[in-house]
């Protein structure tokens, strides 16, 4: 009402006229337009939905775990052939250890051999027969026990429980090459065999060792 008086007196109209258009203002009323019906039942289905047309949204359950057919089972090994495969690999290695006397006695008896044909006499310095052949290890001791002009006699001595002993001649045949032989006792020892006997052209070990070929 006051907005319509206003805005008449501002564009300097008549007083009854005025008056006419200020009755039209305060008889006028404004009223706000009714939604449409298209509107009105749009907003009623978006607000009142009926549960069953809208599904509702679901995980999708995993799949169980199931077992696997097994192919091959895994062997279930015995113990007893484990230990027993334990034994026979000890035992392996410590004939490896053992043949380490019985190999490096070998050599210093092909040096001696070599000894007297060069020289005439065999010798008892263990670094000339094989300067690169050990003498001291931690299984073995080798030395020389005997020596001169008909015959060598050189041990190599156990340190270890459990290995064999050895001990190894040389006797020289006259216009021939010096015959050799080796002996190892027949139990693990730390004591070498006594000297082997020179009868017809062979080397006899002593009782209680057995030769070595």
């Amino acid at each position: 009402m006051a907005y319509c008086f206003s805005k008449l007196r501002s564009i300097g109209l008549a007083g009854s006229t005025v008056g006419l258009l200020i009755t039209g203002c305060s008889t006028h009323t404004v009223t706000a337009p009714s939604p449409t019906p298209s509107v009105a039942q749009s907003s009623a289905a978006a607000t009142a939905t009926p549960s069953s047309s809208t599904p509702s949204a679901s995980v999708p359950s995993l799949p169980l775990a199931t077992s696997s057919p097994s192919g091959t089972a895994e062997p279930t090994l015995n113990p007893d052939l484990i230990n027993d495969l334990r034994k026979k690999l000890s035992n392996k290695v410590a004939i490896a250890k053992q043949d380490t006397g019985r190999t490096y006695l070998g050599i210093l008896l092909l040096s001696q051999q070599a000894e007297k044909l060069v020289k005439g006499k065999f010798t008892s310095d263990l670094k000339q027969l094989a300067s690169d052949t050990p003498i001291d290890t931690e299984e073995y001791h080798l030395e020389v026990r005997e020596a001169d002009t008909a015959k060598a006699i050189m041990v190599a001595i156990a340190k270890k429980p459990g290995f064999a002993s050895y001990t190894g001649a040389v006797y020289a045949v006259e216009g021939n090459i010096p015959v050799t032989g080796m002996c190892r006792t027949n139990v693990p020892s730390q004591t070498p065999p006594a000297a082997p006997k020179f009868t017809y052209s062979t080397v006899i070990c002593a009782e209680g060792s057995s030769k070595v070929n």
